[in-house]
């Protein structure tokens, strides 16, 4: 029924004015491959005007609930922070644990728990670092599996 805004702010939906094949156009510039984190977006210069100031909380209403060229794939909506990955529609990723493993499985670290955490948070593709997540989706066994 909302979109959020910003930190503290959401709004009925009817009220934001997405130009979703202009927007659609603006996240193409920065996803040239697959799949991009969130943070990866750090000026909104390129997108259109929607009625409200583009920041990563609006992309992130923008790219779960209109898009039609790229989805979002992350663990859940969070009230501190947004994190996750936009990702085209048209790419291989449909689950977000088998993005996170590609994510591990190539990135240049060293395929432990606190390494694996800290590389996921700085990244932005988790918002807060829980061991739970590497051991409930058995993240660091399929990535080193992925990386051999």
């Amino acid at each position: 029924y909302s979109i959020r805004i910003n930190y503290n702010n959401f709004v009925r939906k009817d009220l934001v004015n997405f130009d979703i094949e202009n927007t659609d156009n603006a996240i193409a510039e920065y996803c040239k491959g697959d799949y991009i984190n969130i943070h990866s977006i750090e000026t909104f210069t390129v997108f259109p005007d929607c009625g409200y100031v583009w920041n990563l909380y609006l992309l992130e209403c923008y790219v779960a609930y209109y898009s039609k060229e790229f989805r979002l794939l992350h663990f859940r909506f969070n009230k501190d922070t947004v994190s996750g990955a936009i990702v085209k529609k048209a790419s291989r990723f449909v689950d977000y644990v088998d993005l996170l493993v590609e994510i591990l499985a190539k990135a240049n670290i060293e395929l432990n728990a606190n390494e694996a955490l800290d590389y996921l948070q700085q990244e932005g593709y988790i918002g807060h670092r829980r061991k739970n997540i590497l051991t409930k989706y058995s993240l660091l066994e399929k990535a080193e599996a992925l990386k051999k």
